[in-house]
């Protein structure tokens, strides 16, 4: 019974050297914040544009509430509080990151356009390594853009090119550590895929850099999405 339930939370898609593909059942940040597990991990957090810090639970207190609790990019905040961080020391991580890979500014905000958070936005398939503890790497990977109201917005086309972009960062820079990588382009960036086909452009993007691939790479479907979309698709 046991064999069964290991089976049915992941799926291997394929062996290739040094490299590999599967789907795995979970959830991205018990992944990242496990720290029982010594392996080494690079975790993907989809973020938008601007690398804001600031979530927003309560969206009665303020005007245009920037990241969703209920986003990856707000749980991953969120669960660095938790860890004892404050919001302020998570923004200067983030902003040392940032300079450390030199980043170009695409646009610049100004007060009046963006009241609260970061006023620098990047081009989207930036991104930026964060180090946790001594066995887990967050990758933020801006995918979506803030409109005027906070909401983010990205096309299918921007979708994979951003796939694209994290695939080649982990070639270079991965070290062969285990990628996660979550089903993205479901929720508040607004692409509007559904998972399954989140899921499948994701493999796809992934196929076509097979090469590159050193290291095992795992696509992590929210285990409470069972219904949605399953590991054998």
């Amino acid at each position: 019974m046991l064999y069964v339930l290991l089976i049915r939370r992941k799926n291997c898609i394929w062996n290739n050297g040094t490299g590999s593909l599967s789907v795995v059942y979970g959830d991205i940040i018990k992944i990242a914040f496990n720290g029982k597990k010594t392996k080494n991990k690079v975790v993907v957090i989809p973020v938008n544009t601007s690398f804001d810090t600031i979530v927003d639970s309560n969206i009665t207190s303020v005007h245009k509430p920037l990241v969703s609790p209920n986003s990856i990019h707000g749980q991953w905040i969120n669960a660095l509080i938790n860890e004892g961080l404050t919001e302020g020391e998570i923004h200067q991580i983030v902003q040392e990151a940032i300079q450390k890979r030199e980043l170009k500014i695409q646009k610049k905000c100004s007060a009046q356009e963006k009241v609260r958070g970061n006023l620098d936005c990047y081009e989207r398939g930036s991104l930026v390594f964060v180090s946790y503890r001594l066995n887990t790497t967050f990758m933020l990977v801006a995918l979506a853009d803030f409109d005027d109201c906070n909401k983010g917005q990205c096309t299918e086309e921007a979708f994979i090119d951003v796939i694209m972009s994290i695939i080649d960062s982990y070639n270079d820079c991965a070290q062969g550590y285990d990628l996660y990588i979550p089903l993205m382009g479901t929720g508040f960036s607004r692409v509007n895929l559904s998972n399954k086909e989140s899921l499948q452009k994701i493999k796809a993007c992934i196929e076509i850099c097979k090469k590159k691939i050193h290291g095992a790479v795992n696509i992590v479907i929210y285990k409470e999405d069972m219904d949605k979309v399953t590991i054998f698709d």
